[in-house]
C-alpha cells in the first residue's frame, strides 16, 4: 500500500495522467472529427488533405528544425536559461517560417497538380505558422504537463465545435483546413497566456542562433529523415494514382496514429529523466513503451477490417488490407522509438540521424520500386521493411550503449 500511495504522488505518475488525459481527449476528439470529415470529404478529397499534409511537412521541418527537442532538452537541464532559450526560438522559427513559405509558394506554382489541389496545399502551408509559436517543448522541459494539457483540450474541443458545426459539404476542404489552423492558434494562445513573461527580445542574440542552427540542423536532418518514410509514400502514391489512393492510405494511418499515442505520452513524460541520464527510468521507460506496443499491435490485426469498415465506411475498404500490414508497423515504431529517441536527448544527434538516415533511403528506395507495382500495398510494405532496417542498424550500432544503460 505504501509502494502504490508513493507512485500516486509521484511526479512521474502526476506528469503521466495529465498527459494522458489530455491525449486521450484530444485524440479522442481528434479522429471522430476525421472519421466526421473523411465520411464528408470522400476518399478523393481526404486523399488530397493527405497529400498537403504530407507534402507540407518537409517544409515544417525546417520551420522547426529540430528546437523543440533542443529547447526541451535544455530547459530540463538548466532552466536559467529558459527565458533566454523561448525567446531565441520563437524569433528564430518566426523568420524560418518567412523564408519556408516563400519555397512553398514557389514549388508549387510548379506541381503538376491541378489550381484546386494547389490552393489547398498552400493553405496548409499556413498552419505551419502555429507551429512557430507552439511551446509545448518549453512546457516540457518544466515538467509542467498540466498547463499542455489543458492547451490541448482546449484546441480540440474548439475544433470539433467548428467542424460539427460547420463542414456539411464535399466541397468544404478549404474550409476545413482553415478550421484546423483557427483552433491552432487557439491551443497556442492558452501557453502564451501563461508564459508571456519569459520572453524578452533584450535576450535574442544572432550569436546565439549560430549555435541553434548548428545543433537543430542535426535533429532536423534525422527528423527528415523519419518523415521520409512517415510521408513520402503518401507523396508518391499521391503523384502516381487518383487522390482516392492517397485517402484509402490515409485511413489506416489515422487509425495507426490513434494507436501509437501512448508512444509519445510516455517520451514526453519520461524526457527530463532520460535527459538526465537516470538509468531506472530508461528501464522503466523500455518495457512499459514495448509492452504497449505489443498489445496494440496484437489488437489492430485481429480487427483491421471490422476498424476500417464501422470507422470509415465501405467507400474506404480498401484500407482494410494496409492496416493488417500495418499493425506490424505498430510494434516496430514503438520498438524503434523506444531504442532511438534517447538517443538525441543524450547528445547522440549524429548517430541518431545515421539510423533514421539508413532506414529513410532504404524507404526511398523502396517506395520507388513498390508503389508503381503494388500501390498503397506496396507502399505499406515498403514502411515495413523499412522499420526493420532501423531496428537492425540501431542494434548494430548502439548494442554496447543501450545496454548499458539500461543495467
Amino acid at each position: 500500500m505504501l509502494i502504490i500511495e508513493k507512485i500516486l504522488k509521484s511526479s512521474l505518475f502526476k506528469n503521466f495522467s495529465y498527459l494522458t488525459l489530455a491525449e486521450i481527449v484530444s485524440k479522442a476528439i481528434g479522429f471522430l472529427v476525421i472519421i466526421y470529415v473523411a465520411r464528408i470529404l470522400g476518399p478523393d478529397n481526404f486523399g488530397k488533405l493527405g497529400f498537403a499534409q504530407a507534402f507540407t511537412s518537409y517544409f515544417g521541418l525546417i520551420v522547426n528544425l529540430g528546437l523543440d527537442v533542443y529547447g526541451a532538452r535544455e530547459v530540463a537541464k538548466n532552466k536559467s536559461k529558459a527565458k533566454e532559450l523561448l525567446s531565441n526560438i520563437v524569433l528564430m522559427k518566426f523568420f524560418l517560417f518567412i523564408f519556408v513559405y516563400a519555397l512553398l509558394f514557389l514549388i508549387v506554382s510548379f506541381l503538376p497538380k491541378d489550381t484546386y489541389t494547389k490552393k489547398v496545399i498552400l493553405l496548409y502551408g499556413l498552419s505551419l505558422f502555429t507551429s512557430v509559436l507552439a511551446i509545448d517543448w518549453f512546457f516540457q522541459g518544466f515538467e509542467n504537463f498540466k498547463i499542455i494539457a489543458i492547451g490541448r483540450i482546449i484546441r480540440n474541443v474548439v475544433y470539433a465545435v467548428l467542424v460539427f458545426s460547420f463542414i456539411k459539404y464535399q466541397y468544404q476542404l478549404i474550409e476545413f483546413i482553415g478550421i484546423q489552423i483557427l483552433s491552432a492558434v487557439v491551443g497556442v494562445a492558452v501557453l502564451w497566456i501563461v508564459s508571456y513573461n519569459f520572453f524578452s527580445l533584450r535576450t535574442v542574440s544572432l550569436a546565439k542562433w549560430k549555435n541553434l542552427g548548428k545543433t537543430g540542423f542535426i535533429l532536423a536532418s534525422s527528423f527528415f529523415m523519419i518523415s521520409i518514410y512517415y510521408n513520402l509514400d503518401k507523396v508518391m502514391i499521391g503523384f502516381w494514382f487518383p487522390d482516392k489512393y492517397v485517402g484509402w492510405y490515409e485511413a489506416a494511418y489515422r487509425i495507426v496514429n490513434l494507436f501509437i499515442i501512448l508512444a509519445t505520452i510516455i517520451f514526453n513524460i519520461f524526457t527530463p529523466s532520460l535527459a538526465r541520464g537516470e538509468h531506472k527510468a530508461f528501464h522503466n521507460y523500455l518495457i512499459v513503451k514495448n509492452l504497449i506496443g505489443l498489445i496494440s499491435s496484437v489488437g489492430i490485426f485481429i480487427a483491421h477490417s471490422i476498424l476500417i469498415y464501422y470507422i470509415f465506411g465501405k467507400s474506404f475498404a480498401p484500407a482494410s488490407n494496409v492496416l493488417k500490414i500495418f499493425s506490424l508497423l505498430i510494434f516496430l515504431i514503438y520498438l524503434n522509438y523506444s531504442l532511438t529517441a534517447p538517443l538525441y536527448l543524450w547528445g547522440k544527434e549524429k548517430l541518431y540521424l545515421l539510423i533514421v538516415g539508413t532506414g529513410a533511403l532504404v524507404n526511398a528506395g523502396l517506395n520507388v520500386i513498390m508503389i508503381p507495382k503494388w500501390n498503397i500495398i506496396g507502399a505499406a510494405w515498403a514502411t515495413i521493411l523499412s522499420e526493420i532496417t532501423i531496428l537492425l542498424v540501431t542494434i548494430y550500432k548502439c548494442y554496447d550503449n543501450i545496454l548499458i544503460k539500461f543495467k
